[in-house]
């Protein structure tokens, strides 16, 4: 019995220490990616193309990095829509179409703010 108490503790303490750390991983990728992407479009709007698409080639390579964890932890549509929306950016960047850049750019923050939202630790999450 006491076996069993002490393998149930130990069993519920690595998975509340799972849950936390893949919570933790996401919220800072997560976090990481939307700073970026608020700077690009604070650069784009400045005129400053370069710094903007170095920003969003950031953005990419932080996805990348992620892409394991985040597509086990979090929606495939909404990491697959994040992806098409930094790639659109740049697109757009590269032809020099500011507004339809910025609009890539705020679209891709309402994702991340979905993915970071759907990840909090809520009741309405939880229910």
């Amino acid at each position: 019995m006491r076996a069993t108490a002490i393998a149930l503790i130990v069993v519920l303490a690595l998975s509340l220490s799972l849950c936390v750390l893949s919570r933790v991983s996401v919220q800072r990728a997560v976090r990481e990616m939307d700073d970026l992407r608020v700077e690009a479009d604070g650069f784009a709007r400045a005129g400053d193309g370069d710094l903007a698409m170095e920003r969003l080639v950031k953005i990419a390579n932080r996805m990348e990095d992620a892409r394991p964890f985040l597509e086990m932890l979090t929606s495939h549509e909404d990491l697959h829509d994040a992806i098409k929306q930094v790639v659109d950016a740049q697109v757009y960047l590269e032809f020099g179409d500011l507004t339809e850049t910025c609009r890539a750019l705020s679209q891709l923050g309402e994702i991340l703010t979905h993915i970071r939202e759907t990840e909090e630790v809520t009741l309405a999450n939880l229910w």
